[in-house]
């Protein structure tokens, strides 16, 4: 689409970016109005407004156009699915949840695994304004009857509760996990969560991680060349992290299940550290580089999973969405400055080892800062039985 229509790839860089700061911002006030109204309605009004503006993309011919409408699609698609989706599965899973949110973020990557070939064979036999077309009618044809049918924002609207425990035994669990009196019980207000120093912890935790992430994320298949791979190897080798990153999320949402998340995201980021740390090290790009794409891709990415079910264990579900938008919006610096932070070290030094060095940092403090989530006492109950 650039090529044909003569932009530059950072024009298309600046597009997406744009797109995914408008739809941090948003977060917050559709985490809000998720906690309200339920995810369904959402969810269907986000998956209509995506397949639109996906099929508007095939009518741009200017980089404006361009801008607008990728700046739709990505608030319509972050904004308005992700966080319902993230906080619908979180209502329904307490004791599972790990696996369930793990297996839910697996799953976007797995959609985009199978929809990277079948876009290609869209626009080699329809064209890059006819395949934007295709992809836009797919998302209503597949998104919208399944919303319908199977999003149910909690499972007490069918009269079930979470994990399938009935409702007797789940009064009889929370009363033995909260006990009548304690501080666990009790509904916080923002103010109040605002004072709370685990919400800070958690929100600064996020971009102080996500640096790293995108950063990599963006150069990755660069520094790996660096390293003195071919590009076609570099492709392949690249487009196998993908895999790591699925088992990494679906596999440690499933320990977060049987152990505190907090120590599994401890050891995720501990790992992702070393891994940074073998990429800058060993010389042997054959051991180096595949040491990073197994571990990296593996720990580091699942600790994309983690996060939500972090902050489901920590606050009311009453408040996820609002919680999981207000976090979302801490994201949209290091989206602006990481990735731009770590060309200029590779312009200015020849290397990106520098810029990786911070970064391995960045993991460390991050590992430090989930430690503590647990230090504060005063903070919401993980669970509220129903009324």
């Amino acid at each position: 689409m650039f090529t044909d229509l003569q932009w530059s790839r950072g024009d298309l860089a600046l597009s997406i970016s744009i797109g995914s700061i408008l739809a941090a911002i948003a977060g917050p006030f559709v985490g809000a109005v998720v906690d309200k109204h339920g995810a369904t309605r959402i969810m269907i009004i986000g998956s209509f407004l995506t397949g639109v503006s996906l099929i508007l993309l095939g009518s741009v011919h200017q980089l404006w156009q361009a801008f607008l409408v990728f700046s739709l699609v990505a608030l319509f698609r972050v904004g308005f699915v992700s966080i319902p989706v993230t906080v619908m599965v979180s209502n329904w899973f307490v004791k599972k949840r790990g696996r369930a949110l793990g297996i839910m973020t697996a799953g976007q990557g797995l959609g985009g695994l199978i929809l990277s070939p079948l876009t290609i064979f869209l626009i080699s036999s329809l064209g890059w304004r006819m395949a934007w077309v295709g992809i836009g009618v797919l998302t209503w044809i597949i998104t919208i009857p399944a919303t319908l049918l199977l999003a149910k924002p909690r499972p007490e609207i069918m009269g079930l509760t979470a994990d399938g425990i009935s409702p007797a035994d789940r009064n009889l669990e929370t009363a033995k996990d909260n006990p009548k009196g304690s501080s666990h019980n009790k509904n916080y207000t923002m103010k109040e969560i605002f004072k709370m120093p685990v919400f800070w912890l958690i929100a600064l935790l996020y971009p102080i991680y996500f640096f790293g992430h995108v950063s990599i994320f963006q150069h990755g298949y660069s520094i790996i060349i660096d390293k003195g791979l071919s590009v076609p190897m570099a492709a392949i080798i690249w487009s196998i992290l993908g895999l790591f990153s699925l088992g990494g999320k679906i596999i440690l949402g499933y320990l977060s299940d049987k152990i505190p998340v907090r120590y599994v995201m401890m050891i995720a980021l501990c790992v992702a550290a070393a891994s940074v740390f073998s990429l800058i090290l060993v010389k042997d790009p054959t051991w180096s580089i595949w040491t990073f794409i197994i571990f990296w891709g593996f720990f580091e990415c699942g600790v994309i999973a983690l996060q939500p079910i972090l902050v489901a264990s920590t606050f009311n579900r009453s408040i996820m969405g609002k919680m999981l938008g207000i976090f979302t919006v801490f994201t949209v610096l290091p989206q602006l400055v990481g990735p731009a932070f770590l060309g200029y070290v590779f312009d200015s030094t020849g290397s990106y080892n520098l810029g990786l060095y911070v970064i391995l940092s960045l993991y460390l403090v991050s590992l430090v800062m989930v430690f503590f989530t647990q230090i504060s006492k005063n903070r919401p109950v993980q669970y509220v039985s129903p009324k």
